[in-house]
C-alpha cells in the first residue's frame, strides 16, 4: 500500500485457537482492511518524516483492531467464544533522512521475531496470564 509518498508495506498472519474459525476468517478478511481505512481516512496535517508520523500509525493501527473486533461481535454476537491472535509488522517511511521505521501490533501469544545478525530478537511480548501486566488487565475486564 502506497500513500501519499509514504510506502506501508505489511505482513501479518492470524491465527485462530481452537474451534474458532469464524473469527480467523474474519480477522483474515478484514483486520488490513480496517487499518488501512484508518490511513486512508485520515487527512495528512502533518510534515512527511516528522516525529508524530509513528505514534499517528500506531494510533491507526490500534483503532483498526478495535473496529474489527466490534464489527465481528456486532456480526456474531458477543457471547461467541471465537477467539484469534494476530500480529501486523508495519514497515512505514522513507522519512527525511531515507530510513524505514518498523512498528508491530499483535493481540494474544502470536509473536513477532527479527532476524540481526544472525540471532533472533523478540519484539513483541506474549498476551498470556503468566505475565504479571497481562494477568492484572485480565482480572480487570468486567465479567
Amino acid at each position: 500500500m502506497v500513500t501519499e509518498g509514504n510506502a506501508v508495506w505489511s505482513r501479518w498472519r492470524p491465527l485462530g485457537m481452537g474451534f474458532a474459525l469464524a473469527a480467523l476468517s474474519y480477522v483474515s478478511q478484514h483486520l488490513f482492511r480496517n487499518i488501512a481505512a484508518q490511513l486512508q481516512n485520515t487527512p495528512r496535517q502533518r510534515k512527511e518524516g516528522g516525529p508524530g508520523e509513528m505514534k499517528k500509525l500506531e494510533k491507526f493501527v490500534r483503532k483498526g483492531f478495535e473496529v474489527t473486533e466490534h464489527n465481528f461481535t456486532s456480526s456474531f454476537g458477543k457471547k461467541r467464544k471465537d477467539t484469534s491472535t494476530a500480529c501486523v509488522v508495519v514497515f512505514y517511511g522513507p522519512n527525511l533522512e531515507g530510513e524505514l521505521s518498523l512498528m508491530t501490533a499483535h493481540l494474544g501469544d502470536t509473536r513477532a521475531v527479527l532476524c540481526r545478525g544472525g540471532k533472533a530478537v523478540q519484539l513483541t511480548q506474549d498476551h498470556k496470564p503468566d505475565n504479571d501486566e497481562e494477568r492484572k488487565r485480565i482480572e480487570a475486564l468486567p465479567k
